[in-house]
């Protein structure tokens, strides 16, 4: 599984991010920092990137003026750099070597199963050789709409049903005599009634904003820290959409409480350590608590599903994970939900089966270093792909590792919030009536 990890992060970082990067770049003069950029803020990072590297440490920058640093760092010198092809032994700048560097985007992805806790798969990185830093437990980003489901969570949890109905329309926030309105990225269903189903499937920000409005943002910060993550969380209005940074490795541990019933069961590395005559010196299991009910847990893993199957052919509208189904074929239950954070500066997907908890996170070193565009800076393309190909290859061999990867398990008695025990009304789906639509 560690080996089907780290091929579908090279694969697709190499083959599909990384070339698009490259390509939207061409043109930039301050790459691979953004192009709108003022001059004094492209100068301000820049220096910054010196100042934060090995050479400038090493021969003592900070006693030399700055012109003395600049003409060391302007001076070709032999060079290794990396490349998705190989490493490269050239003669360049330390300066242009830095922005080659910065110029790749890195990844993060970790994948756990959720009842037990151990981790299947842990790829910190692009590349160890040259990108010495660990994304998954050492970066906090901004997690964008990946954080949504702990508020729908709450919303559940409070006896909302998922088929109540809210304008899809505007709602803003007034934070110390200001007011703050979310924007949405599109314009289906404007002003009609929508269901707190459809928002979540969408992503749509004008739902979560009035979720948010009616719970306020402390119950939630406690809800979700209960539901596994350890990260300072502000109790903000804007946690709605996201804006709390935090580590892949907290998120992916968060969300095993989906798939596990309700129970949050903390990542675990290490079950035993022996000595080398294989006496066991320590044994360890992994750390449970009850976050949520079976059945609020449940309801959760039917919404994240409609992020993968749901399509409103009216509306022109689908769940942000959709291409799971279509573009890749997966067929398997699956749930999810995908994250993009301002800038397009973060991509996040975090996935799961009823055995397994993916999370992918995609962006460049430092957040000015990102996607111009929607189309190449959301989740869904910069993220999800990793999960794609590394499930395959899961179900794939699915007898050799063990996983079923069949149905999520409904709770004894199980009453639907929408239709009690009258069956659902069915639509047609991707791949005819393969996956029925919640709503």
């Amino acid at each position: 599984m560690q080996e089907y990890a780290e091929n579908a992060v090279r694969k697709h970082m190499s083959e599909n991010v990384q070339p698009a990067f490259f390509n939207e770049n061409k043109k930039n003069p301050k790459a691979p920092f953004a192009s709108n950029l003022t001059t004094d803020e492209y100068n301000a990072r820049v220096k910054a990137s010196i100042k934060q590297c090995e050479r400038y440490q090493t021969m003592g920058g900070k006693s030399m003026s700055w012109d003395e640093v600049m003409e060391v760092f302007n001076k070709p010198v032999p060079t290794t750099l990396f490349s998705w092809n190989g490493a490269i032994d050239t003669v360049i700048s330390p300066l242009d070597s830095i922005k080659w560097m910065k110029s790749f985007l890195q990844c993060g992805m970790m994948s756990m199963e959720a009842k037990t806790g151990h981790v299947k798969a842990f790829v910190g990185g692009i590349d160890y050789e040259f990108f010495q830093y660990d994304h998954i437990m050492q970066q906090k980003r901004q997690v964008g709409s990946t954080f949504k489901p702990f508020l729908y969570t709450l919303a559940m949890q409070e006896g909302i049903s998922p088929c109540k109905q809210f304008a899809n329309v505007p709602t803003s926030f007034y934070i110390n005599d200001q007011m703050w309105t979310p924007s949405n990225s599109d314009k289906a269903r404007n002003g009609e009634m929508v269901s707190l189903a459809w928002g979540l499937a969408t992503s749509n920000n004008w739902i979560s904003a009035k979720l948010m409005q009616l719970l306020k943002p402390e119950p939630v910060v406690a809800l979700a820290h209960e539901m596994g993550l350890y990260s300072h969380i502000d109790p903000v209005p804007s946690i709605c959409l996201g804006v709390a940074d935090l580590t892949l490795h907290e998120m992916v541990g968060a969300y095993s409480t989906f798939p596990n019933k309700g129970i949050h069961t903390d990542p675990i590395f290490v079950t035993k350590i022996e000595d080398k005559y294989g006496n066991v010196l320590a044994t360890f299991s992994p750390v449970q608590n009850e976050a949520i009910s079976e059945e609020v847990a449940y309801q959760m893993v039917g919404l994240l599903q409609n992020v993968v199957n749901m399509v409103d052919r009216e509306a022109k509208a689908y769940g942000t994970a959709i291409s799971l189904r279509t573009r890749y074929g997966i067929k398997v239950p699956l749930a999810g939900k995908t994250g993009t954070t301002n800038d397009h500066a973060d991509g996040w997907f975090m996935g799961f089966t009823p055995e397994l908890v993916t999370g992918i996170w995609v962006g460049g070193d430092e957040r000015s270093i990102r996607f111009r565009s929607f189309a190449h800076g959301q989740g869904a393309r910069m993220a999800m792909p990793v999960f794609a190909y590394y499930i395959t290859d899961c179900i794939e061999h699915k007898k050799e590792l063990g996983y079923t990867f069949g149905d999520f398990e409904k709770p004894a008695n199980w009453v639907s919030p929408c239709y009690g025990n009258s069956p659902a009304p069915k639509r047609s789906d991707v791949n005819s009536n393969d996956f029925d639509d919640f709503l």
